[in-house]
């Protein structure tokens, strides 16, 4: 995927509800704040985000400390995330890896893909056509009025977020 295919993103809010055991992480375009990529993810990959964003410790190491630990065992760092697909109505992203004899692409969950951006301070990528097409489907939410949908939206919990990625 080539550069002009690409938004860089950054985190900018995340929402989440306990009862339901989900959240959303809000990328928004950097140049443009207004065009934003809503992901929705667990509690649990929510909340590493947000230590690392905090600038929390881990008790113990997580997932992507494992994957950056043998990345940097491997002479290897993280170039980039890029946000790159829907499968079904999961966003899946590719780490990108840069070692001195290749550059790999590895898939990822979304949130675990912008957890090792966050702790290696690399870029974070969404590609265009996937910003299109969640306008589109903005657009056709804010068509319904779905009153469940908004209740849900309103009992969330909000913890503001700007990552300067």
């Amino acid at each position: 995927m080539d550069k002009h295919s690409l938004v860089k993103m950054k985190v900018k809010k995340i929402l989440f509800d306990k009862e339901s055991n989900v959240s959303l992480v809000f990328l928004a375009n950097v140049h443009d704040e207004e065009q934003v990529f809503p992901i929705v993810t667990g509690i649990g990959g929510t909340q590493n985000i947000i230590q690392i964003i905090k600038g929390i410790p881990f008790f113990r190491p997580l997932t992507h400390d494992l994957l950056n630990t043998i990345i940097m065992t491997l002479e290897g760092t993280v170039s980039h995330v890029i946000i790159d697909k829907l499968d079904n109505d999961d966003v899946v992203a590719t780490v990108h890896i840069k070692t001195h004899h290749k550059e790999i692409s590895v898939e990822s969950q979304a949130s675990d893909a912008i957890a090792i951006a966050l702790k290696t301070q690399t870029p974070i990528y969404t590609a265009k056509d996937l910003l299109i097409r969640n306008s589109e489907i903005q657009e056709g939410i804010n068509e319904i009025n779905d009153r469940e949908f908004y209740e849900w939206l309103n009992r969330l919990d909000s913890s503001p977020t700007d990552s300067n990625q």
